[in-house]
C-alpha cells in the first residue's frame, strides 16, 4: 500500500508521525515534497517525513534530503515565489547538492507558468527552474543520480553554470547490481537557460564538461523521448560533449536538440555533439551540432544505431556544424576495445540520416594503432551525405597508412576493405533511368547496392551521396558482377554514385558498407534543353565493364588521384 505524504506544517507534522506509525505500520510512503524557498538550507531533520530547513520553508536540498533518508519513490514540486509573471526561479547552492540515492522524480513543470514543449519542430517550452553552478567554488555536477535511484524521472528544470556536467548518472562498480537504471531525462534546459539572451548567448551558462554524462554501468536509461514534450535542449561548453555515455548499454537518445538554440536552426558552443563509449545505445530523430564532431564513437562502441539524426543539418536546413570542423560521425578504434556491428542509417522509410557541412568527412571509420581492434560491420545505409570538407565516407588506417586518398582499396582492417561498386554507364529518358556497375565482391556473397545523385561530384571525384535515389540486392558469383539498377527518372547535369554493403546473413545482422563510388553524370541526350527533360541512351564506355574497373585499380595504385581535402 503506497500513500501521499505532503508537506506538514511544523507543528502538525510529529502528529501526523505518531498516527503513521501507529496506523500504517509497514507501509510504503510516496511523499510529494514541494520546494517552496530558493535557497539552499537544509532539512532540519532528514527523515522525519517533513521538507522544512530552520525557516520552515522547503529548499530543493532539504526536499532531496528528506527523500533519500526516507527511501522509496518520492515526487519533488515546485511552487517558489518570484518576482513576478514569467520570472523563473533560481536555485544557487553553494556547495553541490546531495545526490539522488532513492527514485525521485523532479517535476520542474509544477512550478507556476512552466509548460512542457509542443512544436513539432523547435522548442516552445517554458521552463522556471533553474539550479545554477555559479556559486560553487569546486568542481561538482549539477544533479547526480546515484546508485539506488532507478527509475528516476527529471523534468521541466534548466541547469546552468556548472563547471563537470549538468546532470550526471553513476552506476555501481561493476556491472551486477548496478541500480541507477531506468532514469528518464526529458524535456529540460541543459547548458542553457533558453533566453537566447544575454549570458545564454556567449556560452556562460554552459555546463563545463558535459551536458549529460552517463557512466560506470548505469544502464537502459532515457535521455529525450518519443514525443515533443520529451525533447531536451542540450548545449554545453566549446571543449564539452553535449551528452557522453562511457561504460553503459542500452541507452536511448532520442529527439533532442544538441549543441543548437531552441529552433534547432543555429549552432551554440560543443565541442562534440553525442561521445560513446559504450555498447548498444540507440540514437534517434536528434538534431545534432557542434564545433568538432557530431557524433563520436570510440572504444566499446558495438550494436549502436543512429536513425532520422540531423546531423550538421539545422531544422530549416542550414549548417549547424562550424566550418573547421571534424568529422559528422567519427568511429575510430584506438585499442582493443571490440568496434563492431554499428549502424548508420537503415533500410526503411525514416530511417537514414542526414550528415553535411562538416569540415572533414560525412562519416569517417578509422583504425588508428596496428594494436587496435579492427572496426568492422559498420554499416551505412539510405543516408543523405553532403557538403562536407572531405569525403562522405572514409575508411582509413592510420597506423598502416592505407586507404589515405580518394578511390584507394579501402584497408582490410577497417568494413573488411570492402570494395566500391563502378557505375559504367547511364541510359537516362524522362522514363526513368538505368544505371549500369560493375561490382568485384567476394565470391557468393549478398550485397545491396545502393544509388545516389548528388548536384555536384566531391571535388575528389568520389561521392558523395545527397539523395539517396534506389538499391539493388545482388549476390554475387565466381567473376565480376555486372548489373543495372532501374530508377526513376534523374535530371540530366546530375551525379551518380553508389555504395555497396555486403549482408553476412548472421545471427548478428553483421553489415558493413564500402566507400562511396567515382561520380558519373547523367548526361543530356539529343535535343535536351537541360536537366529534367530526358535524354537518349547514354554508351557504355568502350572499356567495357572489365576494363573500367581494372582502370580504375590501376589509377589508384598509381597515386593520381587527387588528395583529399580535409583529415
Amino acid at each position: 500500500m503506497t500513500h501521499t505524504l505532503h508537506n506538514f506544517p511544523a507543528r502538525l507534522h510529529p502528529v501526523a508521525l505518531a498516527l503513521a506509525g501507529l496506523l500504517l505500520s509497514g507501509t510504503t510512503w510516496a511523499a510529494t515534497f514541494v520546494v517552496t524557498d530558493a535557497g539552499d538550507a537544509p532539512d532540519v531533520v532528514p527523515g522525519d517525513g517533513l521538507c522544512a530547513h530552520s525557516g520552515a520553508a522547503c529548499s530543493l536540498r532539504a526536499a532531496i534530503q528528506e527523500a533519500n533518508t526516507l527511501g522509496g519513490a518520492h515526487t519533488i514540486h515546485f511552487a517558489i515565489a518570484t518576482g513576478g509573471p514569467g520570472v523563473a526561479a533560481l536555485i544557487a547552492p553553494t556547495t553541490p547538492l546531495p545526490a539522488v540515492r532513492t527514485p525521485i522524480t523532479i517535476d520542474g513543470y509544477t512550478q507556476p507558468g512552466s509548460s512542457a514543449n509542443t512544436a513539432a519542430v523547435g522548442n516552445n517550452a517554458v521552463i522556471n527552474v533553474r539550479i545554477d553552478g555559479k556559486n560553487i567554488g569546486v568542481s561538482a555536477s549539477g544533479l547526480v543520480f546515484y546508485p539506488g535511484s532507478s527509475n528516476s524521472a527529471l523534468r521541466g528544470v534548466a541547469i546552468t553554470g556548472f563547471n563537470t556536467h549538468g546532470v550526471f548518472l553513476l552506476g555501481d562498480t561493476g556491472p551486477v547490481g548496478s541500480s541507477t537504471n531506468g532514469v528518464t531525462i526529458a524535456g529540460n534546459f541543459i547548458g542553457t537557460d533558453g533566453s537566447g539572451a544575454g549570458d545564454d548567448t556567449n556560452g556562460l551558462l554552459a555546463n563545463g564538461m558535459s551536458g549529460i554524462r552517463i557512466a560506470n554501468y548505469a544502464h537502459e536509461n532515457i535521455v529525450g523521448g518519443a514525443t515533443s514534450a520529451d525533447r531536451n535542449l542540450i548545449i554545453t561548453s566549446s571543449s564539452g560533449a553535449g551528452i557522453s555515455i562511457d561504460g553503459v548499454y542500452n541507452t536511448q537518445i532520442r529527439n533532442n536538440y544538441i549543441g543548437t538554440d531552441r529552433s534547432g536552426s543555429s549552432r551554440r558552443n560543443t565541442l562534440v555533439g553525442v561521445d560513446i563509449a559504450g555498447p548498444y545505445t540507440i540514437i534517434s530523430n536528434n538534431v545534432v551540432g557542434a564545433l568538432g564532431t557530431g557524433i563520436s564513437i570510440h572504444g566499446g562502441g558495438v550494436g549502436l544505431v543512429m536513425q532520422g539524426n540531423l546531423i550538421g543539418v539545422g531544422t530549416t536546413g542550414t549548417s549547424i556544424a562550424d566550418a573547421a570542423s571534424s568529422h559528422g560521425i567519427y568511429i575510430r578504434s584506438i585499442d582493443t576495445t571490440p568496434l563492431r556491428n554499428n549502424h548508420i542509417g537503415g533500410t526503411n522509410t525514416g530511417e537514414g540520416n542526414t550528415i553535411a557541412n562538416w569540415g572533414g568527412n560525412g562519416v569517417h571509420i578509422e583504425r588508428s594503432s596496428t594494436t587496435a581492434a579492427q572496426p568492422r560491420y559498420q554499416s551505412i545505409l539510405g543516408n543523405s551525405i553532403h557538403s562536407n570538407g572531405g569525403l562522405g565516407i572514409e575508411l582509413i588506417d592510420t597506423a598502416t597508412g592505407q586507404g589515405t586518398q580518394p578511390g584507394d582499396a579501402a584497408p582490410p582492417t577497417v568494413n573488411g576493405g570492402l570494395r566500391y561498386p563502378v557505375i559504367t554507364g547511364v541510359t537516362s529518358n524522362a522514363a526513368g533511368t538505368l544505371v549500369s556497375y560493375g561490382y568485384s565482391g567476394a565470391f557468393n556473397a549478398r550485397y545491396r547496392i545502393e544509388v545516389f545523385s548528388n548536384a555536384a561530384c566531391d571535388p575528389s571525384s568520389y561521392g558523395e551521396g545527397q539523395t539517396f535515389l534506389g538499391s539493388a540486392d545482388i549476390m554475387t558469383g565466381g567473376v565480376m558482377y555486372t548489373g543495372d539498377v532501374l530508377l526513376p527518372a534523374v535530371p540530366a547535369g546530375s551525379h551518380l554514385t553508389m555504395t555497396a554493403t555486403r549482408d553476412f546473413n548472421d545471427a548478428d545482422g553483421s553489415l558493413e558498407t564500402s566507400e562511396f563510388s567515382r561520380c558519373f553524370e547523367v548526361p543530356a541526350g539529343p535535343g535536351d534543353g537541360g536537366p529534367g527533360n530526358g535524354g537518349a541512351v547514354t554508351p557504355v564506355p568502350t572499356l567495357g565493364h572489365w576494363g573500367l574497373v581494372l582502370l580504375s585499380a590501376l589509377l589508384g595504385a598509381m597515386g593520381l588521384r587527387a588528395r583529399r581535402h580535409s583529415r
